[in-house]
């Protein structure tokens, strides 16, 4: 897939990545946990597939499942959608427009209607007929039919809190959205149907109905089937133990994550792209490699509209020695900068390596992936 424009908010690039807030629930099979921090974006929840609610799955790799919930902050607030290209059908003095994508529309929301039965006019929405497709008031002449029709909401669009992305945790590394509704599939409950017999009491008859009976695992409700696992082990879906490594003491190895901005959190130095065609050295690289909000590449030769090789350059007279292209006056990329594991840039080098630190969590976790905190108290 290639890189959205640099001046595209709107590129359908984003949206492998970002979704629309209202269209995502969280599954009954998953606990909910509240985060602790804000230190690196917006967490607005962490969601963990439990076997106790009945999920199927809820590991990964060899330990728990944990997905943060989080705001949009990639893009800019509070601009207007462009018009799309939509089809539609006149009824009288009505119009019903039909988009390939929702438009997450709702009724007395204003919109810019272009090439109908009239050029331009600018209508409230009179019915909201389906995700896809909206009514407003038109002419009662003119053309009954059309596939080049347009409309462009009036109200800006807020990323931050209309839209939500998904990092997987601790990598912290963000993932299409698709990624997360396939694990949750994969992770919700098995339901089927068993039959029973029951007698009825007045005739003494056998009658045969059936039973709802949700997938099963190796766990008891204490964890194990012997009882003697460690303190907050976890299991996998078919009852084993999660692996636990310990230090040459015999203490518990704590995991390497940060969940706070006050804890110390060390500094690393990327290494260079080794074989890069006509480097210096192998210790050089011939620009930076560094990444936007949503892991696409900045300094990408194929990325419009710029199509550039130094957007985010090593500059000496700059904070971090981070200098950043403007287009005229304005900086063509303000936003954070990351490294090829998720990791935020905090400065670079004139070898064009960057100095990374690693992404504070929301909440903290042990080394099974598992919140130390309780989960928020689920209504269903």
């Amino acid at each position: 897939m290639s890189s959205p424009g640099l001046d595209q908010p709107f590129d359908p690039g984003y949206d492998v990545y970002s979704m629309w807030r209202a269209d995502f629930n969280v599954p009954s099979f998953c606990w909910i946990y509240k985060p602790d921090n804000n230190d690196d974006y917006a967490c607005d929840a962490v969601i963990v597939p439990a076997p106790e609610l009945g999920a199927k799955l809820w590991t990964r790799n060899g330990r728990r499942i944990l997905i943060g919930i989080y705001k949009d902050e990639g893009r800019p607030n509070n601009l207007r959608r462009p018009a799309r290209i939509v089809s539609w059908i006149r009824r009288v003095n009505k119009i019903t427009l039909t988009d390939s994508s929702p438009h997450h529309l709702h009724k007395g929301d204003v919109v810019d209607v272009y090439n109908t039965t009239t050029p331009e006019a600018r209508l409230p929405v009179l019915n909201v007929i389906d995700a896809y497709s909206f009514e407003v008031r038109s002419l009662a002449t003119g053309p009954m039919t059309g596939l080049t029709g347009g409309y462009s909401p009036l109200e800006p669009v807020n990323f931050s809190e209309q839209y939500i992305v998904f990092r997987l945790l601790p990598s912290y590394r963000l993932v299409p959205y698709q990624e997360i509704f396939d694990l949750l599939v994969a992770a919700a409950p098995s339901v089927s149907t068993a039959p029973v017999g029951l007698v009825d009491i007045n005739t003494g008859d056998m009658i045969q109905t059936s039973r709802t009976v949700f997938n099963t695992h190796s766990l008891t409700a204490n964890g194990s089937r012997s009882g003697t696992e460690l303190w907050r082990q976890q299991f996998n879906e078919n009852g084993k133990p999660l692996s636990w490594t310990y230090d040459t003491l015999g203490h518990a190895v704590r995991p390497k994550t940060i969940a706070s901005s006050k804890r110390n959190n060390p500094l690393h130095l990327t290494s260079p792209v080794l074989n890069e065609k006509n480097s210096v050295s192998d210790d050089t690289n011939n620009q930076l490699y560094v990444k936007d909000y949503y892991g696409f590449e900045l300094n990408d030769l194929t990325r419009g509209p710029f199509h550039a090789n130094d957007i985010i350059v090593y500059d000496p007279n700059q904070p971090g020695n981070i200098g950043r292209k403007k287009n005229g006056s304005e900086i063509i990329y303000e936003g954070p900068l990351h490294g090829e594991f998720g990791n935020f840039v905090l400065a670079v080098t004139e070898e064009n390596t960057m100095i990374v630190r690693q992404p504070v969590m929301p909440l903290a976790i042990d080394q099974f992936n598992m919140p130390y905190k309780n989960p928020m108290p689920r209504r269903s």
